[in-house]
């Protein structure tokens, strides 16, 4: 089974410029835990899963190890992690690094890499790196089952 049997065609995007906390507010409505990140020219950029949405409410590892009496008042923290997270940008928050498909991608290739790398959703691109769809492991999951047990 390929990637172009079970991929959604229909994704939700935003794009790189778009404020981290609209991003957000579309997962939130649109109940899926990530977002491909795409330019104006449809061109796949990034990935932002919640994970890295809840990363920006942290300070980074170099933040905690320069002052790390700082980060002892959580109730602060979260004060301030508020109203940082209110000006980032989703370029500030998104995965870089992906891991991408192709229509033609098996689909267990594509669960194999989920579970080593720990990932939900794969985006599916074309050569010229334009977002066609995805596939999440959920979609594998019934796309495997649907075919082995006739569901």
């Amino acid at each position: 089974m390929k990637v172009k049997e079970i991929m959604k065609k229909e994704v939700i995007t935003v794009g790189p410029e778009t404020k981290l906390v609209e991003a957000i507010k579309v997962m939130f409505k649109s109940r899926v835990s990530g977002l491909p990140i795409v330019n104006v020219r449809g061109m796949l950029v990034g990935i932002l899963s919640e994970k890295d949405a809840f990363r920006s409410l942290h300070p980074s590892y170099k933040e905690y190890y320069e002052n790390p009496e700082s980060f002892t008042d959580f109730e602060k923290m979260e004060r301030e992690a508020i109203k940082r997270i209110k000006h980032l940008k989703v370029k500030q928050a998104m995965s870089r690094e992906m891991i991408t498909a192709s229509l033609g991608t098996p689909i267990l290739k594509v669960g194999a890499l989920m579970l080593a790398k720990g990932i939900h959703r794969v985006p599916v691109i074309g050569k010229d790196r334009k977002l066609l769809g995805i596939v999440t492991r959920r979609d594998i999951y019934r796309g495997i089952f649907r075919k082995t047990f006739d569901l």
